[in-house]
């Protein structure tokens, strides 16, 4: 099990536990996970784990490994990008997230610092599948 994974898993376990187990994360435990979860998925990338970054999206669940392939490939590509044009990602910090469907989506929204100085707020999508929170 990569970095990444045992963070998601270790970080899922102890919001969890510390909520009652059964019952799920009160609201504020629930955005603060959220929150967090949000800013790791999208260094995930920045740091160029995109095979792990892919694994965390709900959307390529069923899709074959050709296809996960080609979409780490695609992140990879992007991330390239903004080392090339913004000399890359330094931070990403949260500015505030939106709960939706009962809890079970969240828009986070991130400020992400690049190298050269710039910055912008983009809109990290997160659904929660069950038992964990998912790039949506």
């Amino acid at each position: 099990m990569s970095t990444p994974r045992i963070f998601l898993v270790l970080l899922t376990v102890a919001v969890f536990t510390a909520c009652g187990g059964d019952k799920g994360p009160s609201a504020p435990d629930r955005t603060a996970l959220t929150d967090t979860l949000a800013v790791h998925y999208y260094m995930l990338g920045a740091q160029g784990h995109y095979a792990e970054y892919v694994d965390a999206m709900l959307s390529c669940d069923s899709t074959t490994a050709d296809y996960k392939s080609r979409m780490a490939l695609a992140l990879k590509h992007h991330y390239a990008s903004i080392a090339r044009d913004r000399q890359g990602v330094k931070r990403a910090t949260v500015l505030r997230t939106e709960m939706h469907d009962s809890g079970r989506m969240a828009n986070v929204f991130l400020n992400v610092t690049y190298g050269d100085g710039s910055d912008e707020e983009i809109i990290f999508p997160l659904v929660y599948d069950g038992q964990h929170w998912r790039i949506h």
